[in-house]
């Protein structure tokens, strides 16, 4: 790897380069490009991998370093376009392309396809870290309005995309609804733990803003949110989501809604193993929803039975089975 990232290497400098590396690939590599840029000995160039790379970065001519910032804000793989299109707001001393491959040939970014890529995760974490905040904020921003235009017949599949940069733009009120969208989407895939982190930022930016949801959707929202916590483990954040269910459709009134909400709070006492306490709960979800919402009441008469056999009463159980 030395002999083709640094010729005419002295054995001493390459053993150095070697032994300072500690066989990490990366900062082998790291250690032999800033050699090779700076012409300095191998004991000369930073020790610690991150100040290493930052002094690379230091080193690049100002569009060079503006364009590796903007690609840090996108990620580590971004669609070019979309990368061309922020570098062209400002005036640079040179083209998109020409910056472009400049980082290429320096080892900091890579073509895949259509794409654009960071050659090192650390590069980008490095090349973020290194943003002042409000910079952070305007070029989150820049990334999701241009996206907007880019993504304009697929906002809800990038809903992902515009909450995490809306969001990390501080703009609550445009975060809010891709945020919940992005939520409820990977919550249907089972993806819970991104789930977890759209729907809490989603029901932060909606009491930041002043976006307020449509009943039926703050309903939904409530119950979505509820049994992602619920199986995540967090089951009294889960049961006060699901109270909030509750309240709403007693409010409303929605009887299905109230019925739901008393349901969700009865999973969980029976999770808690508060066998007796579940069984009520059932029963007066029941008595509240009545028969025109078929699947909340064969849900409830569901559960009911589960609570029964786990009674071992196995006839009321059946009973109950039976009737859902």
């Amino acid at each position: 790897m030395l002999r083709a990232l640094v010729e005419d290497l002295p054995p001493e400098e390459r053993r150095e380069l070697i032994r300072r590396s500690a066989g990490n690939p990366l900062f082998l590599e790291e250690l032999a490009r800033a050699l090779a840029e700076t012409g300095a000995s191998g004991r000369a160039v930073p020790g610690v991998l991150q100040g290493l790379i930052t002094s690379r970065i230091d080193r690049l001519e100002a569009p060079l370093q503006h364009l590796l910032q903007m690609a840090s804000v996108l990620g580590l793989q971004f669609p070019l376009p979309l990368l061309g299109s922020m570098f062209t707001l400002e005036s640079h001393a040179m083209r998109f392309e020409e910056a472009h491959a400049g980082l290429e040939e320096r080892g900091f970014l890579e073509r895949q396809g259509g794409c654009g890529a960071f050659l090192h995760a650390l590069v980008q974490e490095v090349a973020y870290g290194g943003l002042l905040m409000r910079v952070r904020r305007v070029l989150h921003e820049s990334v999701a309005r241009l996206g907007e235009k880019l993504f304009a017949d697929r906002m809800e599949a990038e809903a992902a995309f515009f909450a995490h940069h809306y969001w990390h733009a501080d703009l609550a009120r445009e975060a809010a609804p891709h945020l919940w969208v992005a939520g409820r989407n990977s919550a249907a895939s089972w993806n819970l733990p991104a789930a977890e982190q759209f729907l809490r930022r989603a029901a932060e930016a909606l009491e930041k803003s002043d976006r307020a949801l449509e009943p039926e959707e703050a309903a939904r929202f409530e119950e979505v949110l509820g049994n992602v916590l619920l199986h995540r483990g967090s089951l009294e954040e889960a049961e006060s989501w699901f109270k909030r269910l509750e309240d709403r459709g007693r409010a409303a009134p929605r009887r299905e809604w109230e019925a739901r909400g008393i349901e969700y709070q009865g999973r969980i006492a029976w999770y808690r193993g508060r066998l007796d306490d579940a069984k009520t709960l059932f029963e007066r979800g029941l008595e509240v929803v009545g028969s025109d919402t078929p699947q909340v009441n064969a849900d409830l008469h569901n559960d009911l039975g589960a609570v029964y056999y786990y009674q071992h009463d196995f006839d009321r159980a059946f009973a109950s089975h039976s009737k859902a």
